[in-house]
């Protein structure tokens, strides 16, 4: 076998390696110097965070090396939760919020990926967490998104202000992270950004809230949570779909019932101010009954004025 050392890419295999030792001895040689950049981007793609600072010594400039689609080296150490590299990177003096073609920082990339401990890092060397990609979608909104619940924490422990900065919104859609967790039923994600002061009834662009949404999924237990928080039980999409309304679409979820039930105890409006059976009224007596559901029946009953159709539809397949 061929001695490394005796080899013209002696550095690389070192640098592959981790071998700090020797990566700090060849470096002494002039004839490593050609060599640095390919051993700097081996030890970048193996982690090794001590064999960087020492090539980062010779050649300050690698540490802001552009990859393929615009990535630097941060974004890789990133994008693969390497948070020593990203730490020795940061110390070699990298740019923090350098984008990729496609907008998407590294701290963006580290929230996609549910790379906490790499978010961290940048977040403590002020990575800015409003930056958004170019969908429009913040690291907050990524990390909703894909239900990375401790990136979610991360940075709102370290940015606070994210949940409320009005910028958390992907163009096209408009959508809040507390809409999109509050979509997926992340329940602890959607705890965390209501404790931070997010806006329980912020809207999309097609006037949908997070209650809605969560309604129309049937996330009881968001639903409930949204609720506790103030949210509007009465509050309508552009199209006048009101959560109840949207409790009562479908059938495909067998909880369907409780996002209902708890938007009635809530007070959601079943009958106007003049007795008349309202939209989201005669929606919930229609699913009640489709969904046999005697209690929910006997609610209504209870909330609805005298000479209501709720007890006249008691068992019609489709409340017509």
């Amino acid at each position: 076998m061929p001695n490394p050392s005796a080899q013209p890419s002696a550095l690389l295999y070192a640098a592959a390696a981790g071998d700090a030792s020797q990566t700090r001895r060849l470096l002494n040689k002039t004839s490593a110097a050609p060599s640095i950049p390919a051993a700097f981007f081996l030890a970048l793609q193996n982690g090794h965070a001590d064999v960087i600072t020492l090539l980062l010594a010779n050649a300050a400039s690698l540490a802001n090396a552009t990859l393929g689609n615009g990535c630097t080296p941060l974004y890789t150490a990133a994008a693969k939760g390497l948070a020593g590299v990203a730490r020795a990177l940061i110390d070699g003096k990298a740019h923090i919020d350098t984008a990729s073609a496609s907008g998407a920082t590294p701290l963006f990339i580290a929230c996609q990926r549910g790379q906490s401990a790499t978010a961290d890092v940048l977040l403590a060397a002020g990575a800015d967490a409003t930056l958004a990609d170019k969908t429009g979608a913040t690291p907050l909104y990524v990390a909703a998104q894909n239900g990375q619940r401790t990136a979610v924490e991360t940075i709102l422990l370290r940015r606070p202000e994210a949940a409320t900065s009005g910028l958390e919104q992907p163009k096209a859609t408009g959508a809040a992270p507390l809409y999109v967790a509050a979509q997926k039923g992340e329940l602890v994600i959607a705890a965390c950004l209501l404790r931070a002061k997010a806006q329980v009834d912020q809207l999309t662009k097609n006037g949908a809230s997070p209650l809605l949404v969560a309604s129309l999924q049937g996330h009881s237990t968001v639903v409930s949570l949204l609720l506790s928080s103030a949210a509007d039980p009465d509050l309508a999409a552009a199209d006048g779909t009101t959560p109840l309304i949207a409790a009562c679409s479908s059938d495909a979820c067998p909880a369907r019932p409780c996002p209902a039930r708890a938007l009635l105890g809530a007070g959601a409006t079943v009958a106007d101010a003049e007795g008349n059976v309202t939209r989201s009224g005669l929606a919930l007596i229609a699913a009640a009954n489709r969904w046999q559901d005697d209690d929910l029946i006997r609610l209504l009953d209870e909330r609805l004025p005298e000479g209501s159709p709720s007890s006249s539809l008691r068992g019609s397949p489709d409340g017509s």
